[in-house]
């Protein structure tokens, strides 16, 4: 009975949703977002499509046919840059060889050189056929960065090894960006791997340029062009290209210009020859991103990360900054306590407050808990707010009466995990360039409840990773690395007070919903970045104060402030966001691929 109970309460909650999704977004978003469902479902559930089934189609439906290509060849730019690949060779392997310089000279943008870095030594005799026929090819065998550089004649650089292959039609796609901008300094795109019988796989589709999570792992990979200019303003750089100088160079070169695009294209294919990247030189690397840090003026420590190839950056805290943690209750005595005494237990770092604000509690054990508290601890401060709950508000009203330097929201479902989890937090949020960070977050049962906020998910906003496992790795590594995002959640969130105060804190049009997404994007139109970490980890049990939206006017309160945050913030919507990827999906939360 009860069972059937739970049934008829989710049927009835759906006829609400849709009532108040079609009244407010009408009937042409409601039958697209009906569709799009009945896709997913009809594909990943009843016919269970395997990933390398998904790309197939994605690719189907996404890259140019022959004729397109076809029509890309006879095309004519105004402004035809010529572009120079730099390929080096690092093993005696003719077969990959071919097919790497074969998909140069079949590009259908025609206006490229080819200098080959001949590493390995192969014999001049096997390039005799490309040299007679091809007079784009030239020859470095010694020299320095400087003698490389004289050579160049393009406008443009790539760097590509001679097991990887361009796509047909990248450098087409690389100078169509160049005409809409020719100001670009630095492009790059997404890429796949290739198998001995040039299958495609393991597509990586990158978000827009993310300086935190460079520092974390070369994301940016080998799909890169680069401006002379730019590389001419680096200096001397080692000039074999290999994982780890390759990386060290993509530091360098994004210090020095914020000119910088993604190109959300498939325009690399990378071999994988087998699963063990022996490429990268870890302590190297690490030293490197000191020297990078140093060159930033940013002081701190480069560690090894939580899995092979990441790294951990831990900045020097520069101030025993204050922090009022914020807690919004009512009742819940049992889950208030839980939190605030593995605050107390738990937390290594000891300068800090907390502020609870009681909003309409009836239990008699809720208050002698406070009593409790009030006695036994000078750091801890509870005062009551008597109008009707509006997140928004209240946590504004909080900020009158804290007295910290730093401000940390934080829900009273949650419970510590990580003893230094204020340290993590603050060694980013003291940066000048960072205005909010949030913590990774866990489901009782150990699954991810939180790993960062992705604006369009679900219609508004959803949660990276949702569901999966606390030790998954996520999509290319984004669960054990700390990166930049849109936006994070409310329930764990860091943020300075000049920045609140600058951005004048929460907007109280959101009394339930997107107020802490809203804060976020607030943030960042501000210049400020938003940053997650994967080394603070809280337990969140889950909107048990506001409740879930289970009742027709909570339902209606959220479809309404849903069309608010999206009309608020409707050119972040058209635009996507920048740190995710257009060719994923908006409907679940895994990153698969978007195959409509």
């Amino acid at each position: 009975m009860k069972h059937i109970i739970e049934i008829l309460k989710t049927v009835i909650n759906n006829i609400f949703k849709s009532y108040y999704y079609l009244k407010y977004f009408g009937l042409k978003a409601f039958l697209k977002k009906i569709k799009i469902k009945l896709f997913f479902r009809y594909y990943k559930i009843f016919l269970n499509i395997k990933p390398e089934q998904e790309y197939k189609l994605w690719i189907s439906k996404n890259e140019p046919n022959q004729r397109k290509l076809n029509l890309q060849r006879n095309f004519r730019f105004n402004y035809k840059p010529k572009i120079t690949i730099l390929l080096s060779i690092f093993e005696n392997n003719q077969n990959y060889l071919i097919e790497t310089i074969n998909s140069i000279i079949e590009q259908t943008y025609q206006e490229w050189e080819l200098i080959i870095i001949n590493n390995f030594e192969i014999d001049k005799t096997f390039f005799g056929n490309y040299i007679q026929n091809n007079k784009k090819l030239k020859f470095f065998e010694n020299g320095n960065s400087k003698d490389l550089i004289n050579l160049i004649s393009g406008e443009y650089i790539i760097f590509l090894e001679s097991k990887d292959k361009l796509a047909p039609f990248a450098l087409f796609e690389i100078v169509k960006v160049l005409n809409n901008n020719s100001d670009y300094e630095f492009i790059y795109s997404d890429e796949d791997h290739i198998d001995d019988n040039n299958n495609r796989f393991e597509p990586y589709f990158k978000p827009d340029f993310s300086p935190d999570t460079l520092r974390s792992y070369n994301y940016i990979s080998k799909s890169i062009v680069i401006k002379k200019g730019l590389l001419l303003k680096v200096g001397d750089f080692d000039i074999n290209f290999n994982g780890t100088e390759l990386y060290n160079l993509i530091l360098k070169l994004t210090e020095i210009t914020n000119k910088i695009y993604h190109i959300p294209k498939m325009l690399f294919h990378i071999r994988n020859i087998n699963s063990n990247d022996n490429s990268y030189d870890n302590e190297k690397v690490k030293m490197y991103i000191k020297q990078h840090l140093l060159r930033l003026g940013l002081k701190g420590n480069v560690e090894d990360g939580l899995y092979k190839g990441t790294y951990k950056v831990k900045y020097d805290l520069k101030d025993n900054f204050k922090v009022s943690i914020i807690i919004l209750n009512k009742d819940l005595k049992e889950d208030l306590q839980i939190c605030i005494e593995s605050i107390i237990k738990k937390t290594t770092y000891k300068n800090y407050e907390i502020i609870i604000i009681e909003n309409g509690s009836t239990t008699k054990e809720i208050y002698n808990y406070y009593e409790y508290l009030r006695k036994n601890y000078n750091n801890i401060f509870i005062y009551k707010w008597l109008n009707e709950f509006n997140f928004s508000t209240v946590n504004n009203f909080a900020v009158e009466k804290a007295n910290g330097d730093v401000y940390l929201f934080l829900n009273n479902d949650t419970e510590v995990i990580t003893p230094d989890w204020l340290q993590e937090m603050l060694q980013f949020v003291q940066r000048e360039d960072v205005g909010i960070v949030g913590a990774k977050l866990y489901y009782q049962d150990n699954t991810i409840q939180h790993a960062g906020v992705i604006i369009g998910i679900g219609g508004a906003a959803g949660h990276s990773h949702k569901n999966y496992n606390k030790d998954s790795l996520g999509y290319h590594y984004r669960l054990v690395v700390t990166q930049n995002l849109s936006a994070v959640t409310g329930a764990c969130m860091m943020i300075r007070k000049n920045v609140f105060k600058k951005i004048a804190g929460f907007d109280e049009n959101f009394k339930m919903a997107f107020g802490d997404v809203d804060i976020c994007l607030k943030a960042i139109k501000n210049g400020y970045k938003i940053v997650w970490t994967p080394y603070a980890e809280l337990y969140h049990y889950e909107s048990k104060t506001r409740g879930i939206d289970n009742t027709p006017r909570k339902i209606k309160q959220r479809m309404i402030e849903m069309k608010n945050f999206k009309d608020k913030w409707k050119e972040f919507f058209i635009n996507g966001d920048p740190f995710y990827n257009p060719n994923l999906n908006l409907i679940f939360e895994d990153f698969s691929i978007n195959i409509f």
